[in-house]
């Protein structure tokens, strides 16, 4: 994968997330609600839960993304640290639109999601590496 399809998936995804997190009705994407619900339902014995589920899996693919497009330089806690941030942003951003309440727990998946995906990425690509120089 090459730096520059790396750095275009992220921001693929920053905006998508980014529309997601502050359009009045995400849940017309069906099949990812329910897909979310599923795995909740699997995980925490609560569909209802899915909507954490969702924010967990989004920024853990931001996260991920940002570990394969290096825009940490070496400094991954930068990079979690402003995807979290981001997302606490946008969850205080929904307040704004009247349609839709922010939700610390949302937060907080964001952020886990992100670290998750991060350095979950870092590990498998230094194993890679270490796989490739043998």
């Amino acid at each position: 994968m090459t730096l520059l399809f790396a750095r275009l998936l992220f921001v693929a995804l920053l905006v998508l997330v980014t529309w997601l997190t502050v359009t009045s009705h995400p849940e017309e994407f069906r099949a990812g609600f329910d897909l979310a619900r599923w795995i909740a339902e699997a995980l925490f014995g609560d569909a209802a839960e899915g909507d954490k589920v969702a924010h967990f899996a989004s920024y853990l693919a931001l996260g991920a993304s940002a570990a394969l497009a290096r825009f940490d330089a070496g400094r991954g806690a930068i990079a979690v640290i402003g995807l979290a941030l981001y997302g606490a942003a946008l969850e205080g951003a929904q307040a704004l639109g009247g349609e839709r309440q922010p939700d610390l727990y949302d937060g907080l998946a964001n952020a886990l999601g992100a670290s998750a995906g991060y350095f979950a990425t870092v590990v498998v690509m230094q194993l890679a590496r270490k796989r490739l120089a043998q």
